[in-house]
């Protein structure tokens, strides 16, 4: 998980002028999908990973 929130710090200003205003799964310093809800991401990430972590973050 670190490794995942240490992605998003690094890469923070790019991530944004890409997904601004978007909730983005991150996984293994991927992202790996920007949906319009935090409740879309979370569901979309459980549906791809299942039982493993990941994280959401919003871009704004």
């Amino acid at each position: 998980m670190l490794k995942n929130i240490s992605f998003y710090q690094q890469n923070k200003e790019r991530l944004k002028k890409i997904y601004r205003g978007k909730y983005i799964v991150i996984k293994e310093q991927k992202v790996l999908g920007a949906f319009s809800t935090w409740q879309e991401a979370c569901a979309n990430g459980l549906k791809l990973l299942k039982n493993d972590n990941f994280l959401v973050k919003y871009c704004q």
